[in-house]
């Protein structure tokens, strides 16, 4: 008893009471209404968007429904959600890194969607149809889905009520480690060299093609004799400036959200400070506010999209003019 009182008595209990329901309330909000700005517009339900809505989705069941359950955790301490229920206690780490899987798949998948739409512009409409794409994003769910069964059924790891933590976890039996590191391990890995392979190619294949573009142009802005008032040079440079902030950005949030609670995971092996636990839980909880925020609002189609559920704008969004091949890419923005 007591672990269980001084986590009940730390400031991890305060920093949870405070900035949960506060993620709760932004994520599910963030998420719900993106999934509905999308939805309604049919020049926006292209296949780009369909991973979109996935992420959103995967957010969406974290924030909305494991959400609140650790929100009343910091009130009651699981310690007496496990008393009470054993079986939650089981069940609630299945959902709750079944969608934080998915979330991280999703964020590659939707990097490696826009990763094909520039570098293999050719091959986009083969690789990405309607009917792959349903595949694609069925496998992904059921990826991470069956892999967490292994823990769920005991066959290799177990989940269930964590001492050290006061939370519903990875049991931490040196025996039944290999599971929680492989898993977290290979979640992880496999989305970090896709974001950061996709991104570093997209980057370099957007500046390749635009020095092809000003390549003809001289010192003075001329091309084959035709002046150009058009400056030459620093509007590149600016929009690979910007190119590079985007990136930075989206691997930058990612690593502060996901990596801390990484480390907990794959690291620690008896006992975690619960501070430093409620926090590294709390940055990755952030995930499911900041992945809207940069996949969606940052698109300028679905930030019209989002305007437009607001009562006081028109209903439509004027202007809006939408192909598949261009959808969502904020890049070519």
């Amino acid at each position: 008893m007591a672990d269980e009182q001084h986590f009940h008595t730390s400031s991890s209990r305060l920093i949870g009471q405070i900035l949960s329901p506060v993620a709760v309330v932004l994520g599910s909000l963030a998420n719900f209404t993106t999934i509905i700005a999308i939805a309604r517009q049919p020049k926006l339900r292209t296949i780009t968007n369909f991973f979109l809505i996935n992420l959103a989705i995967s957010d969406l069941l974290f924030s909305g429904f494991i959400g609140p359950l650790i929100s009343t955790s910091f009130f009651v301490g699981w310690y007496k959600i496990n008393e009470s229920s054993p079986e939650l206690c089981r069940i609630f780490p299945y959902i709750m890194y079944a969608t934080g899987g998915a979330t991280l798949f999703m964020v590659a998948l939707v990097t490696l969607n826009r990763y094909v739409l520039i570098v293999h512009a050719y091959a986009y409409k083969t690789i990405f149809t309607k009917t792959r794409t349903g595949i694609i994003l069925f496998t992904t769910w059921m990826i991470i889905l069956c892999l967490l069964l292994l823990p769920a059924t005991e066959i290799w790891g177990e989940f269930g009520y964590e001492r050290s933590i006061d939370f519903c976890t990875f049991i931490r039996h040196p025996r039944r480690r290999g599971a929680r590191t492989f898993i977290t391990a290979f979640c992880i890995s496999l989305t970090i060299a896709c974001v950061l392979f996709c991104n570093i190619r997209i980057y370099l294949v957007v500046r390749r093609s635009r020095e092809r573009v000003g390549g003809g142009l001289g010192s003075n802005g001329e091309a084959n004799g035709v002046r150009n008032n058009a400056p030459s040079t620093n509007r590149p440079r600016r929009k690979d400036l910007k190119l590079i902030k985007m990136i930075l950005t989206v691997f930058g949030v990612f690593g502060i959200c996901n990596i801390p609670l990484v480390i907990i995971l794959m690291v620690t092996k008896d006992y975690v400070e619960p501070t430093l636990h409620t926090v590294a839980l709390m940055l990755y909880w952030s995930s499911s506010l900041a992945n809207p925020l940069i996949y969606t609002v940052m698109n300028k189609q679905i930030r019209l999209a989002l305007l437009s559920l607001l009562p006081f704008r028109k209903k439509g969004i004027r202007g809006l003019n939408i192909n598949d091949d261009s959808t969502t890419h904020s890049y070519r923005q």
